[in-house]
């Protein structure tokens, strides 16, 4: 299985990611939109977490990309605070997360599914 994130904060991208490699996971990391374009374009991506709040854009913007060019990639919006992310943003999603709850999330509804 492959995650791709889309996240501004290479901290978490990192934690993240020997997360992903001790569960036998490919995991792609972006800092960016342009970044993660190109990371679904040239990757088996299953599912791509991505934040909704980065540095000058929205995640919601990538998502809905990713539902127009790959809709096969299932979506999850992932940000401290779900709660302020509009019904129009969340469309482009088919979960969400709260960014607390991810690595137990990918434990036991990702890898276990």
């Amino acid at each position: 299985m492959s995650l791709l994130l889309l996240d501004d904060e290479e901290v978490f991208s990192k934690i993240l990611g020997i997360f992903c490699k001790e569960k036998g996971l490919k995991f792609y990391y972006a800092k960016n939109i342009e970044e993660a374009k190109v990371i679904a374009q040239n990757n088996k991506v299953k599912y791509a977490i991505i934040d909704q709040y980065l540095k000058n854009e929205k995640g919601s913007d990538f998502g809905r990309y990713l539902k127009n060019k790959f809709p096969e990639i299932k979506t999850i919006i992932c940000s401290g605070s779900n709660n302020d992310i509009s019904d129009e943003e969340l469309k482009y999603f088919d979960i969400s997360v709260n960014k607390s709850e991810l690595v137990t999330f990918i434990n036991e509804v990702l890898i276990k599914s």
